[in-house]
């Protein structure tokens, strides 16, 4: 099958698709200033959401990390200023990835993020493993340089520092133009980084960003957070079920020596007036 008349029949299974798992986006760009900037948004129907922490170890990097009831890593900052998030994607068959390892992939996001510090660490690590978990997902990696790399399984997309990176549900490697795109949440962020006079200001662009990006819906709940990460000075910008008006502001250090065990998400927010009506209508289903 032709890539671009896959690419076709993903863009029109994915609407369907997405009502039922992790939509997501992220976004990674340099300001004008020579600040590195990423924001995402963990797009699902369940509100149980939830911070922790892997603690720093003998060589092994303090991580928080970010997900929901399960405490499978959805996304989450290393004390080195990497960042990653998990995005799922519509089945796509991988190769048989042979004379790699097995691992875990609880144990391999773990392993990655408390040994690497930027993506071309991230690289040589992952490709490593078998990445069969990647059936039906992809995860972006992003340093403090402003590089990303996006893993598919058997694929990989990299993008050097100062080139900036938006992604969604869609496989970037299958793309040939960008004219092939059809997802409109990256058809907007894209819009927006024409006009540079937004990226001065580059925190406020990255906020910009993802509410441009994030999603709202009465049936599944859509954006449950999202995070805006300054990877050079640590700092994590935390917001509650796509409300980009209260922002809770997090210093990686402290959060790692002060947050010993996992925290409910919401409980660190004042208005959480939407996030408890739709809380309280997710548990009656």
């Amino acid at each position: 099958m032709k890539p671009f008349l896959l690419f076709s029949i993903l863009c029109v299974l994915s609407p369907l698709y997405l009502q039922h798992a992790t939509a997501c986006s992220m976004v990674c760009f340099v300001d004008q200033s020579g600040q590195t900037w990423i924001g995402n948004n963990e797009d699902y129907s369940n509100p149980n959401t939830w911070m922790w922490t892997e603690p720093k170890r003998k060589n092994k990097y303090g991580i928080v990390f970010f997900g929901f009831g399960d405490f499978f890593p959805q996304g989450g900052i290393n004390e080195a200023g990497l960042v990653f998030d998990g995005f799922a994607m519509p089945p796509l068959e991988q190769k048989l990835q042979k004379g790699r390892k097995k691992i875990d992939s609880t144990k391999l996001m773990k392993k990655t993020m408390g040994s690497c510090s930027t993506v071309a660490e991230v690289k040589e690590m992952i490709l490593k493993y078998r990445l069969s978990f990647l059936d039906s997902a992809q995860l972006l990696f992003a340093d403090k340089s402003g590089a990303t790399l996006i893993v598919e399984g058997d694929e990989v997309v990299e993008k050097a520092a100062g080139e900036h990176q938006i992604c969604t549900n869609f496989y970037q490697s299958l793309i040939d133009s960008h004219e092939q795109i059809s997802c409109p949440r990256y058809l907007k962020a894209y819009a927006m980084f024409a006009d540079d006079a937004l990226i001065e200001d580059g925190k406020g662009f990255c906020r910009d960003l993802i509410d441009a990006m994030h999603q709202e819906s009465e049936q599944w709940g859509g954006t449950q957070y999202s995070n805006i990460y300054d990877p050079k000075n640590g700092v994590i910008y935390l917001y509650l079920f796509h409300n980009y008006e209260e922002e809770v502001r997090l210093n990686v250090s402290e959060v790692l020596a002060t947050q010993k065990e996992p925290i409910r998400i919401f409980t660190l927010f004042q208005n959480t007036q939407d996030y408890d009506r739709y809380q309280a209508r997710h548990s009656q289903r």
